[in-house]
């Protein structure tokens, strides 16, 4: 039988690694019940094999070896010791993290359930007849009655393919729900997708709660927003590749020369390049001035193949994948570009915006440049073309 189990364990883990969907911790539970089932017949193993030792040693003539002095009989004695250090090492903190869970779950007093109650707000403005975009769908759609847009995939066809690329506009912008939820736990893991000018051009906030956090002293706002009557949509994009590991950031400071310019050089294999996304902070709101998006052939290139230019008024004062789009060019199958961020029209003085970028080399198709100069590393940047 512990084939059944383990075969099961493996089945499951290849599964949800074939279809590459995103992890989340309560996603090892079947994996946990295995693991029990295999920790429980391990333990009656013990059990038993401590049985026998005391049988065999109570029925033993007296002043007889327990075992022969260079035999293989002393195996399950050692055994049964392994087995009973094993299970006095993990005593403790065992013992501390079924405490904690008992402090965590149970005696710190319980509102309301948000998702509940958020389930029924959305059963009273248009249940079936309405589509609410979230990543924790269970009791929302239970409650709701309502058609949900999940973010990661695991319930609406497309999404989960984005999730790698850390493209969180696409299930939005391809589905286009009525209701979108941006939720203070998990909004700046989404890179604040509620706070980018096209969200804000298309929604408006509905509904404004609070949810107690378990696990510290303070409460997550969470706001849902409603899709505003005519509103318009950005054509969806997808990602042709992303790098988005994050070390470290890389301030963009005001400069007319091109040497201080954070670049990267970068290889696209498919035609229609449409868009540039880059991973950036701005800390503090600042109305005037512009970020510039330079697409060239190369570093040395003079000539801009595309520009791009976006107020930062319209750039949200948090972090957040800002898209520069542009018209496609046609022939970038096989090509290589240069891009490069110019902040224009401001005065010199401190770095009002920063680019991440990985401090290691991660993405084989280009590298990071500080002006017409190579850089170790590579920025958290990601290619897009037409969702065709």
């Amino acid at each position: 039988p512990w084939l059944l189990v383990v075969g099961w364990g493996v089945a499951f883990s290849a599964g949800y690694t074939v279809l590459r969907l995103p992890f989340y911790i309560w996603y090892t539970v079947p994996l946990g019940v295995g693991a029990g089932i295999l920790l429980a017949w391990g333990i009656a193993g013990i059990a038993r094999l401590c049985a026998f030792l005391l049988a065999r040693a109570v029925a033993r003539p007296a002043g007889a070896p327990m075992e022969p002095a260079n035999g293989r009989a002393g195996w399950p004695r050692r055994a049964a010791v392994v087995g009973l250090g094993v299970a006095l090492l993990l005593a403790a903190p065992i013992a501390a993290q079924v405490r904690a869970y008992d402090t965590l779950w149970y005696t710190i007093p319980r509102g309301p359930d948000l998702y509940e109650q958020l389930g029924d707000w959305f059963a009273q403005h248009g249940g079936p007849q309405t589509s609410v975009a979230f990543l924790e769908v269970g009791k929302l759609g239970y409650y709701s009655h309502a058609r949900i847009i999940d973010l990661l995939g695991l319930v609406t066809p497309g999404a989960s393919a984005h999730v790698l690329a850390n493209d969180w506009d696409w299930a939005i912008q391809h589905y286009q729900p009525d209701y979108y939820i941006a939720h203070g736990c998990f909004e700046p893991q989404w890179h604040n997708v509620s706070q980018e000018a096209w969200f804000q051009a298309a929604y408006t906030p509905a509904l404004k709660m609070d949810e107690p956090s378990r696990c510290a002293p303070r409460t997550y706002p969470l706001v849902v927003y409603q899709r505003k009557p005519g509103a318009v949509f950005p054509t969806p994009l997808r990602p042709l590749f992303a790098q988005t590991n994050t070390q470290q950031k890389i301030p963009v400071v005001p400069s007319d020369s091109p040497e201080h310019w954070a670049g990267q050089t970068f290889s696209v294999a498919q035609p229609q390049l449409s868009a540039l996304a880059l991973l950036v902070t701005k800390p503090n709101r600042v109305d005037t001035g512009n970020l510039v998006l330079h697409l060239k052939r190369s570093p040395q290139d003079p000539t801009d193949l595309r520009r791009v230019v976006l107020p930062l008024a319209e750039v949200p004062a948090s972090e957040t994948w800002l898209t520069f789009r542009f018209a496609p060019l046609a022939d970038s199958a096989g090509q290589s570009y240069f891009l490069s961020l110019e902040l224009a029209d401001l005065p010199r003085g401190p770095a009002p915006l920063t680019v991440w970028c990985a401090t290691d080399d991660l993405y084989a198709g280009g590298s990071r440049y500080t002006g017409p100069t190579p850089a170790p590393g590579d920025l958290a940047f990601r290619a897009l073309v037409p969702d065709e």
